[in-house]
């Protein structure tokens, strides 16, 4: 049955998602010190993708982004390590504590190829200014994954994607 079109909704922030973009580094290195209280920066070095260049800014003295843009973002990262590292990661926002919550942490689980991958997805709501970070929650050391030779990844050996969804 066909009927009369229904009223039109509120406007959105721009196409099915506003702002979104993906950083990552593909170096390798060392870092320890860690704590759920204030996490060792694994910084980004690069921005890949972007919707909206004004939406966010790398900021690479320091491997943090920041949000252009307040609102709720989908907030993905991932960090590959060394086979036989034991750590934990989150997602932090200015740089204190795990902005994603205590449970939105993540511990590395090795796959068959002796790489050690972890994961943490969460929404959370972002005002414009938030620096937003990949953090080491844990002691330490992690070793971020290391080519033959100290030579650079061809991946991300960590990764963080902001997409706002409100």
């Amino acid at each position: 049955m066909d009927g009369a079109p229904g009223p039109a909704g509120p406007p959105g922030i721009g196409g099915m998602f506003g702002n979104a973009a993906t950083f990552q580094s593909r170096e390798s290195g060392t870092y320890s010190g860690g704590s759920p209280s204030r996490g060792v920066i694994l910084p980004l070095k690069e921005q890949t993708t972007t919707v909206d260049p004004a939406g966010f800014k790398l900021n690479p003295e320091d491997g943090t982004v920041t949000v252009n843009k307040t609102g709720s973002y989908l907030i993905s990262a991932l960090v590959e390590q060394n086979a036989n590292d034991s750590n934990s990661f989150a997602v932090q926002v200015n740089g204190t504590g795990i902005g994603a919550g205590s449970n939105q942490h993540n511990s590395f689980s090795t796959d068959g190829g002796g790489d050690a991958r972890g994961f943490v997805t969460t929404v959370m709501p972002l005002k414009e200014g938030d620096r937003v970070s990949v953090g080491l929650v844990s002691p330490g050391p992690i070793n971020l994954k290391t080519n033959p030779g100290g030579t650079a990844q061809s991946t991300s050996t960590v990764k963080l994607s902001l997409v706002q969804v409100a």
